[in-house]
């Protein structure tokens, strides 16, 4: 009976135990989410999807200064398009590599179609998705190949733009290629067949039949003279020919253009165009923004708007820093150290200006090992303490129920004393004079 009473108490004691270190467990818990909401993984890899031009990474430590491996250290990078990786290396006792995949989106366009393929000999039935065409010539020495992008945003492949070719008698192969601004491209091929037993007929009114710009849309009339456009200056590609491919044509210097400025084309030295370029108007971002900002790994609940971030964290712990843009900006991530906190400033900056600045405080976590060791410890005294107190209201609940018994039985044996005493007082044999004058009686008769 002893042994199995041991044994409760004994699970008793390891149940409360339990049950306190499942409290302190939850109040932790409660605590970091509650107070700070952010979930961070000790993990040596990242990888992210971003839509941005730059990449900068940073470590940063709430406590002390880090050093790192040369040519391993904090850096800005430009991203490709797809898979971008950047390491960090930390040197010590034991060097500590951090790694960051990112992962730029390409949503470059992907058109690399033509509008219309001009020839100065002949007219082609052109389709945008027909490919290869066939044309049939005369006793001509060259022909010009003029063609329209069909968007502003694709270009021709080098060697393989509007130009003019040398023909030969039987089959020359003319091949035009367009690449789109996701690089992807796109041929036609156009098969001239040159007959020198044909009659050939050659305009030479000395007027264009046709000018390409990359980037601008031009409402070309051969006997319309001025025209006025929008390009984008430093991106400016023009081509023009007339039906004669033997005319001399004088382009005047564009590379270099103002706004506002004109190009002149003339046409064997007789007949000029006229074309008045202006710059096309861009968008205009006066504020800079991150696109993306990890901590570590810490949900920040990041708005690129929001400039001010704290972040709760153990002590002497790397956090590695990830900021992406899709500005022209430069990013350059600074730590300093302020009290027993730590801030990292990620500065967007260009020319030497800063143009937007993002703050994180490091603060040092209060669940460090020695505050965890003493929670546990103080969980223990908890536990044994909630176990006293038990076990003193079931001593004092015993003793309650002993000392009700003992008055009890006091009343009984009271009760039966007294029932006693009246009993014996009831039933003591009283003298009876009578029956006394009966003897005496009885007596005198025997005499």
């Amino acid at each position: 009976m002893k042994k199995k009473k041991v044994q409760g108490e004994f699970v008793l004691i390891v149940t409360i135990l339990i049950i306190a270190l499942l409290v302190n467990l939850v109040g932790i818990i409660m605590y970091a989410t509650k107070a700070h909401s952010y979930t961070y993984s000790e993990k040596d890899s990242f990888e992210v999807e971003v839509d941005a031009k730059k990449l900068a990474v940073f470590a940063a430590n709430n406590n002390q200064e880090l050093e790192f491996v040369e040519g391993y250290g904090p850096k800005e990078v430009n991203l490709n398009y797809g898979r971008n990786n950047v390491e960090l290396k930390i040197a010590g006792k034991n060097e500590k590599t951090y790694s960051i995949v990112a992962d730029r989106e390409d949503n470059r366009e992907q058109e690399n179609r033509l509008s219309n393929i001009i020839l100065s000999t002949g007219k082609l039935d052109f389709e945008e998705n027909k490919e290869t065409y066939n044309l049939s010539v005369g006793n001509i020495d060259k022909i010009a190949v003029n063609a329209i992008l069909k968007s502003p945003k694709s270009s021709f492949v080098d060697n393989y733009g509007p130009r003019i070719v040398d023909l030969s008698e039987g089959l020359n192969v003319v091949t035009l290629k367009v690449k789109s601004e996701s690089r992807e491209e796109r041929a036609y091929k156009i098969n001239i067949f040159k007959n020198s037993n044909m009659e050939a007929t050659i305009n030479d009114d000395n007027l264009l039949n046709s000018i390409s710009i990359k980037g601008a849309t031009i409402d070309f009339q051969k006997d319309k003279f001025d025209y006025e456009i929008e390009a984008k200056l430093d991106e400016l590609e023009l081509y023009a020919f007339s039906d004669n491919p033997n005319d001399s044509i004088e382009i005047s210097d564009y590379k270099n253009i103002g706004d506002g400025g004109v190009i002149t084309i003339t046409v064997d030295n007789k007949n000029t165009y006229n074309i008045t370029v202006h710059s096309q108007k861009e968008e205009v971002n006066e504020q800079h923004y991150l696109e993306y900002l990890d901590v570590g790994g810490y949900n920040l609940h990041f708005k690129k708007d929001k400039l001010d971030y704290e972040v709760v964290v153990p002590a002497n712990r790397n956090i590695i820093v990830s900021a992406f843009t899709n500005d022209d900006a430069n990013i350059s991530i600074v730590q300093t150290k302020q009290n027993d906190e730590s801030v990292v400033s990620i500065n967007l900056t260009k020319d030497n200006k800063i143009l937007n600045t993002y703050t994180i405080t490091l603060k040092n976590s209060f669940w460090n090992i020695k505050n965890e060791i003493c929670a546990v410890i103080f969980t223990f005294v908890a536990g044994l303490g909630i176990l006293m107190i038990i076990k003193y209201f079931e001593l004092k609940k015993k003793n309650k129920k002993v000392n009700v018994h003992k008055k009890n039985n006091n009343s009984k044996n009271s009760n039966y004393n007294n029932f006693s005493r009246s009993y014996t007082k009831s039933n003591k044999p009283k003298k009876n004079k009578k029956r006394k004058s009966v003897k005496r009686k009885k007596t005198k008769r025997k005499k």
